[in-house]
């Protein structure tokens, strides 16, 4: 499954998990360029994933609106969607990293203004072009 996410080999990160990976710690470390980080590599395997022919008729692009801004592009599918609940075939990596993503929002949320959070949460969804990243 992993090349049609344009993903070489991906067999160390399983078991997926959140500490697979060193996403949650620099997730701490450096919140903003960790993000980006995630972003761009969803938004890269996600592309390659939706332009292969495996995906050709099981991915749609569709505009997504977010508060009073333009909408946005991003691809969906069910496997997308389900990224990493364990009922599609995505890769290891990709779970992994979102599980980290989660886990540090979940622990962050606990103790962060809502405010805070509400504006992580809008620019992942502003700069993601899938709705994998919604599943959060």
């Amino acid at each position: 499954m992993e090349h049609y996410f344009g993903i070489e080999d991906d067999h160390h990160y399983y078991p997926t998990s959140a500490y697979q990976t060193p996403i949650y710690w620099l997730l701490q470390a450096s919140l903003q360029e960790t993000i980006d980080f995630i972003l761009a590599f969803t938004n890269k395997t996600v592309e390659c994933f939706a332009k292969s022919d495996f995906a050709k008729h099981e991915v749609q692009e569709v505009e997504v609106f977010i508060q009073k801004e333009k909408p946005r592009k991003q691809y969906i599918s069910h496997r997308l969607w389900c990224t990493y609940r364990g009922t599609q075939v995505s890769p290891h990596v990709l779970e992994s990293m979102y599980m980290a993503l989660e886990k540090f929002f979940l622990e962050r949320g606990k103790g962060a203004d809502s405010k805070t959070i509400e504006s992580w949460l809008l620019y992942l969804l502003k700069n993601s072009k899938s709705t994998s990243i919604q599943q959060l």
